[in-house]
């Protein structure tokens, strides 16, 4: 076994370290330092106090039964070795415990340096043991799950091409027990180490290991932030809108200097589409349900009411979108819906909603205006986040495979939107884990309006309606193609608040923070060493389908009550556990990819009404105004017409004249003819 930090750990018999196989798991953590060497000099405990203030260090690194031999790796095994100053009670058993690590690298005719990293990528920790009695939680030892052979065969195509091993571990991240954090927290580690050869045993023997080399490498910490966009319209039609979420972070100047242009950044998620979350304006009609969310409730075609389209009269109230009726004999009778709740019409429901799970109570609901800073009736994200995290009312569809399995997939639908999925040489984007190297040229990112497939009076009449189509209330914007990778200028932050949202399509409420976060990226402080000249990186990540529709709440009395405007619900795509991999620099037909550090950080944008809320004015209205307004206009209406009709006498008139000047000189003509003729 070799272990190894600036230092090396003899080889241990081999025979006996073939014996216990992984058992190497249970060797107890000080006994492993006991016998190493840290920064050139034996392990000491007594260079490792207790520190409050102190923060997660990688002290050492093990490379476990590497063997020369094909089928001599069934031991291969890597170790990390955590100092822990402030004893922080870390998650033995956690999903979130994870390492970021080289997993593959640049050869011969390949376009990056032979040998360097060309990827870097997460695999989980297994916790093997921790310090006990005096030194109690103060070292931690984990091995790296590297199920899939992904660093083990990077590392053997490596040795072959260039004679050596290399890792390097840009970061570990680590999930705290009993704190309010929900994601762990990554700590800088930037250590690279490199090997050659083999421990007895376990390969030619005139090749021992050895350590190459050790140190730093190029890495970047981040401190990423996040903002969103939505448009007021999308090409998919009502209710539908476009949702843009972007990240953004300072990068080191020097990198640019030195790397070129960056060209890529990988990322990786846990993504997910929300079900149908309610927002209602209507205390009363919030406090009666409380009981029912979470609880199946069904809706059923072909049972209908006399009065009102409720089906379960014990819960008293039932959610409809759109919603048709027909009159017959002076009876109104509910038809069909295109979506609902606790919901009896006699023909159809598009869309039933068996289970309301998240419930919101607002002062009001306006239209949404994606320029204003405050939105009546609008859910704050974090608001939003913390009732996903606590819900516990139902779990039939069991847990997600984030956060430990804390979050129930009832809140979920079964699949991500289709326009999202990709799956190719760049990485893949599904339901759930999706990791993605995402390039600055190729890889735009598309918000399609509806004004962009050109529609016809009658696909206008069909999608938003009669009236809205008369009376021009149909979507104006245009579409935007926009690189997921800008790094910002100056120029970019000048105008408005509105302007600047628009311009970069960020949310008009964090223009001050971006500005503020430019702002501190390129100034340096002359009184801290440490600091360096920034430019600040937006990063687009994903365009998706936000879909918000007004809803109809329909009350169990004699008189069929019914409120419009007073609720409606939405569906978004959630992004659990973002974080950076790595950022990839070209210069001059060579890339350079350097890894970066990050807290992983939990996507959940806000719930904003749809831009229409149902409540205009009723049909019976319009026609009224519409009577009124063609009596207004008729006497207008009849000179315009009179003046049309006498433009139209005149063309006529002198259409008819030119022909009878036709007619008469071909008269003329044929009396010369004759005339010449009888002569």
């Amino acid at each position: 076994m070799t272990m190894i930090r600036g230092g090396l750990w003899p080889a241990l018999h081999v025979k006996a370290e073939t014996d216990r196989a992984l058992n190497y798991d249970k060797t107890d953590v000080l006994d492993d330092l006991g016998s190493s060497t840290v920064e050139g000099k034996p392990f000491n405990v007594n260079d490792y106090p207790r520190n409050p203030f102190g923060t997660v260090q990688v002290i050492t690194f093990a490379e476990y039964c590497y063997s020369q031999y094909e089928n001599g790796n069934g031991n291969y095994a890597l170790y990390v070795y955590v100092y822990n100053p402030a004893l922080v009670e870390f998650a033995a058993i956690s999903t979130q415990n994870k390492i970021e690590i080289s997993s593959d690298f640049y050869f011969e005719n390949e376009e990056g340096n032979p040998g360097t990293v060309k990827d870097y990528a997460k695999f989980p920790l297994i916790f093997c043991n921790a310090s006990t009695g005096a030194y109690e939680n103060r070292f931690l030892k984990f091995r790296i799950k590297d199920e899939n052979k992904t660093i083990f065969n990077a590392e053997r195509e490596r040795e072959a091409a260039t004679g050596s091993r290399y890792y390097h571990i840009s970061g570990i991240e680590l999930y705290e027990n009993n704190s309010d954090k929900t994601t762990a927290q990554e700590y800088w580690v930037n250590k690279y180490f490199q090997f050659s050869g083999y421990a007895e045993g376990y390969g030619d023997s005139k090749f021992p290991f050895q350590c190459d080399a050790a140190g730093n490498a190029e890495a970047v910490q981040l401190k990423v932030q996040h903002t969103y966009y939505r448009t007021a319209s999308s090409g998919k039609g009502k209710n539908y809108q476009n949702q843009l979420d972007t990240v953004y972070f300072a990068v080191p100047k020097r990198l640019f200097d030195t790397y070129g242009e960056l060209q890529r950044i990988k990322a990786e998620w846990w993504e997910y589409k929300t079900k149908e979350f309610v927002v209602t304006s209507n205390a009363e009609f919030y406090n009666a349900v409380q009981q029912y969310l979470g609880k199946t409730v069904e809706s059923k075609k072909g049972e209908i009411s006399m009065n009102e389209p409720v089906l379960n009269d014990d819960i008293g109230y039932a959610l409809a979108n759109e919603m048709k009726t027909i009159s017959s004999w002076g009876i109104e009778t509910y038809e069909s819906a295109k979506w609902g709740w606790n919901l009896a019409v006699s023909s159809r429901i598009e869309e039933i909603c068996d289970r309301l799970t998240l419930l919101f109570l607002t002062d009001d609901i306006d239209g949404y205006d994606p320029y204003k800073t405050d939105t009546a009736g609008t859910v704050n994200g974090n608001l939003l986040y913390d009732h996903i995290i606590a819900y516990g009312k139902s779990y039939d569809s069991g847990r997600l495979p984030v956060k430990d399995g804390s979050i129930s997939a009832d809140l979920f639908e079964s699949d991500i939107d289709d326009s999202r999925k990709i799956d190719n040489e760049q990485g893949k984007i599904q339901q759930g884990y999706s990791y993605y190297d995402f390039d600055a040229d190729t890889d735009l990112q598309k918000l399609i309006s509806w004004k962009d497939g050109d529609p016809s009076f009658w696909e206008n009449w069909n999608e938003y309606g009669f009236w809205e189509t008369i009376f021009g209330k149909i979507p104006s914007e245009t579409g935007r193609e926009i690189s997921p990778i800008q790094v910002l200028k100056e120029n970019d932050l000048k105008g408005t608040d509105q302007e600047i949202s628009e311009r970069l399509l960020v949310n008009i409420k964090d223009v001050q923070t971006i500005k503020d976060a430019y702002s501190d990226a390129v100034k340096v402080d002359p009184l801290d060493k440490t600091d360096e000249e920034c430019y600040l990186v937006m990063f687009r990540f994903a365009a998706s389908d936000y879909y918000a529709a007004p809803v109809d709440i329909y009350k169990s009395d004699l008189w069929g009550t019914v409120k419009k405007g007073q609720a409606y619900f939405a569906r978004q795509s959630v992004f659990f556990d973002f974080d950076i991999i790595d950022l990839t620099f070209h210069k001059d037909g060579m890339y350079m990819v350097i890894p970066a550090v990050s807290d992983p950080i939990d996507i959940i944008n806000g719930l904003t009404p749809p831009g229409d809320m149902g409540n205009n004015l009723p049909d019976w209205l319009k026609y009224v105004l519409l009577a009124i307004g063609l009596l207004i206009a008729l006497p207008v209406l009849y000179w315009i017409l009179k003046i049309v009709v006498w433009l139209i006498q005149i063309i006529f008139k002198g259409i008819a004249s030119v022909f009878r000047g036709i007619g008469k000189s071909a008269k003329k003509r044929n009396e010369k003819k004759n005339k010449r003729k009888n002569e």
